[in-house]
């Protein structure tokens, strides 16, 4: 696939390698930022012309973690046109091989993730285990169970096998990840929910808050597990 940009969404929480994955695809050590509001980042692997979104980890406020939110939309749309956000081709979760399983905060984590992207985004979506740089007793055996745990909990709505990747700081590793989106058809691509929903709500901190994923962070917050992203 060549020609118009594959965009991605990147989401995941402080420190989980977002910004070592843009940095290994764009091949730059300076330009890529700390991750404290939204950004845009351009790359190009097997000649596939790439924009990567990269995203802030919510915080440990539902106010915070709405903010946040506001901003991914505000961004999507600024990226965006006359007819409205940017598409959005595919989303990238990722999860720190050494947190382990999807307990506690980490599966509210990916609860928001799930409003944000909707069941009929689901075969566009990738997670990525991060950290396989680093020494880990857990090593192979955990990341296969993180992956199964995963598909049980999110992929099973729809996606197949082929979606969970490795990522240990490398070049090769990140641009397997974009490389699997520049093969699919971009004639299979569906609308994020949350797009769809601020069409109709506004992208208002107010309107944010009535979206699928707002609401899932007021939800969350209220049963106690509010470290999100």
């Amino acid at each position: 696939m060549t020609g118009a940009e594959i965009v991605i969404l990147l989401i995941g929480p402080h420190g989980s390698g977002k910004t070592s994955f843009i940095k290994c695809v764009t091949g730059s050590t300076t330009d890529v930022a700390p991750t404290t509001r939204c950004r845009d980042y351009r790359a190009n692997v097997d000649g596939n012309a790439f924009r990567l979104i990269d995203t802030p980890g919510l915080d440990d406020l539902p106010a915070g973690n709405l903010s946040i939110l506001k901003d991914i939309v505000q961004t999507l749309e600024v990226l965006g046109s006359s007819k409205g956000p940017i598409d959005v081709n595919g989303a990238i979760f990722f999860h720190r091989i050494t947190d382990g399983r999807f307990g506690g905060s980490a599966r509210s984590n990916l609860d928001v993730f799930k409003q944000i992207c909707g069941t009929k985004f689901a075969h566009q979506v990738v997670f990525v285990t991060s950290m396989w740089n680093k020494p880990s007793p857990l090593g192979q055996e955990n990341y296969q169970r993180l992956s199964d745990e995963l598909r049980q909990k999110y992929f099973s709505i729809g996606t197949g096998p082929g979606t969970a990747f490795p990522f240990g700081n490398k070049a090769e590793d990140a641009k397997k990840v974009l490389k699997y989106f520049g093969d699919r058809n971009k004639r299979e691509m569906r609308e994020l929910l949350l797009a769809q929903e601020v069409k109709r709500s506004g992208t208002s901190l107010s309107g944010v808050r009535r979206t699928s994923a707002g609401r899932e962070i007021m939800q969350a917050s209220n049963r106690g597990f509010c470290t999100l992203f």
